[in-house]
This record gives C-alpha cells, sequence and structure tokens, in this order.
C-alpha cells in the first residue's frame, strides 16, 4: 500500500544477498493522481527541458596548465547535480576544481576519475542560457600525445522539488596546440596504454597517427591468436579505439591477458592489457 513518506527517510543498506526480505520502494511525483499541476501522473522536470552538459574543447603543450569549463544549459532552476568525468592520467594530473556558482560542492579525484556533487534544495541555482558551472585544470604531462579525452561518463540533474531534468551530454577533448588554428601536427608515431587497465569489459586505446595513411589494430591472447582487428585510412593525429572485450564472432571472450599491436607506415608496437571479469 502506499502511503505518505517524510521528505526525507532511512533506508539500510543490504550488503549481502537475502532472499526474504520486506523493503520499502519509493515513487517520487504523484502516487495517487491527486496533484492536480502534474499531468500523467509524474512529477516532471520544468517545462520539461532537455539539460545539456557540454566539455568544449581546449588546447595545451606539455608543461601547461589548461583549464575546461563545465558548461550546463536550460536548467531553470538547478538544486541538485552529480557529475562524473573521465581522463587519461597518463597524460593528464588534476590540479584543481572550483566553481564560482556551486558553493560547497563535493569533489573527488582519483583513478582517471572526477566525483563532484552539489546539492542545495532551500537556495537553488538560477541558470539563463549556457553557463559554466564549474572549471576543471589539469597539467599536461609528458606522456600526453596529441590529444587526450575528457568525457563524461555520468551524471543527473535535479529541481527543488527533487524532479530529474533529461540531459545530453557530451565530452571533449584537450588538443596539441596554442588553439584550434595553431594546433600542431604529431611528429611521431605512438601507442598509449590502454585506459583503464585492467578492464571489464570496455576498454578505451588510443593511437597517434605522425601522418596520413592506413593502419591497423590487432588484439591477440596470449598465445598469438587473433582476437579482435581494426583497420582503415586516417589522417594525421589521434586515433582511438573501444573494445568491448568481444572477438571478431561478437562473442565475449574469457578472462586473461591480451596483447595489442598498432601498425602504421613502418610503425610497430605491441602492449599488454589485463581482462578481468
Amino acid at each position: 500500500n502506499w502511503y505518505d513518506a517524510p521528505r526525507s527517510i532511512d533506508i539500510t543498506i543490504v550488503n549481502s544477498d537475502v532472499t526474504v526480505q520486506d523493503f520499502i520502494a519509493v515513487r517520487i511525483g504523484d502516487v495517487n493522481n491527486s496533484w492536480s499541476a502534474v499531468k500523467d501522473g509524474f512529477a516532471k522536470p520544468i517545462a520539461g527541458s532537455l539539460v545539456k552538459i557540454d566539455l568544449p574543447d581546449i588546447y595545451g603543450d606539455i608543461g601547461d596548465v589548461v583549464t575546461m569549463p563545465i558548461e550546463i544549459s536550460n536548467a531553470c532552476e538547478l538544486a541538485g547535480i552529480e557529475l562524473h568525468l573521465g581522463y587519461d592520467a597518463h597524460g593528464l594530473t588534476v590540479i584543481k576544481i572550483s566553481s564560482d556558482i556551486l558553493s560547497e560542492m563535493t569533489v573527488n579525484a582519483a583513478d582517471e576519475t572526477i566525483h563532484l556533487v552539489w546539492e542545495d534544495f532551500k537556495n537553488p541555482a538560477t541558470i539563463s542560457g549556457k553557463q559554466t558551472i564549474a572549471t576543471v585544470s589539469f597539467l599536461v604531462l609528458d606522456n600526453f600525445h596529441a590529444s587526450a579525452e575528457i568525457d563524461i561518463t555520468g551524471a543527473a540533474v535535479v529541481d527543488a522539488v527533487g524532479s530529474a531534468y533529461p540531459l545530453e551530454l557530451s565530452g571533449g577533448y584537450l588538443f596539441e596546440g596554442a588553439n584550434g588554428n595553431d594546433a600542431t601536427l604529431p611528429t611521431a608515431y605512438a601507442l598509449d596504454q590502454n585506459v583503464p587497465n585492467p578492464f571489464n569489459p570496455y576498454t578505451t586505446i588510443r593511437a597517434t597517427m605522425k601522418e596520413a595513411g592506413e593502419y591497423s589494430l590487432t588484439i591477440f591472447n596470449i598465445v598469438g591468436e587473433k582476437i579482435k582487428e581494426y583497420h582503415g585510412y586516417q589522417e594525421a593525429g589521434a586515433i582511438e579505439f573501444v573494445w568491448d572485450g568481444r572477438n571478431e564472432n561478437g562473442n565475449p571472450v574469457a578472462s586473461g591477458i591480451f596483447l595489442y599491436r598498432f601498425k602504421a607506415a613502418d610503425f610497430s608496437q605491441t602492449r599488454k592489457m589485463v581482462l578481468i571479469k
């Protein structure tokens, strides 16, 4: 039976498997169709707005401190946000995370992930058009090659009554060079270590093309059997592959050590990665 619940409710976290257990289900919104302001029985985001969170591309070189803004638009009333960003710790390290809008936000940067959490239901922030809600400053490390992706791996945004906005997320890149027009071309071919590693089941492999041409990326198991191959033509610059832990037939492979080899022109390099399920 549905019943009125307080605004906050304490729920015991179950840390082990249970077969018989009473539980509480909490449905947020109009559960008995008595809220005349709401149609279709559920609380809706303000005006049904699609909120966009963007990380615009930035530019820099090894040794630079670069700042990437986190931009949000269409969230007229912002009472809470949770944001997770992924980045390549081999080429970047986080120096500072700050915000002029979200006071007392909780942030954590570790293991190639940035976590940002903020809420204030008593004094929600008003967002007009597109605004920068926070910035992340990175130091560009010696292992940086041509480009590095900063991706939004998860997000949630709510208004003052706790209704979640529908989201459109767009990550960004750090490109080598002073700006979009002056970005320098790579001076050498390269193959980066996959991220994350170990992984389950997805991992990203990045390589660099010194000049335009044909390439191949081949994944082998530890006994040298070919598992997956990517090949094609690419202009000079960064190239990225996402492997889902499946073979050429689309079947998941077992846990183990795998080798991946990138070849382009007279360049060939092999690295090791570990799949753990």
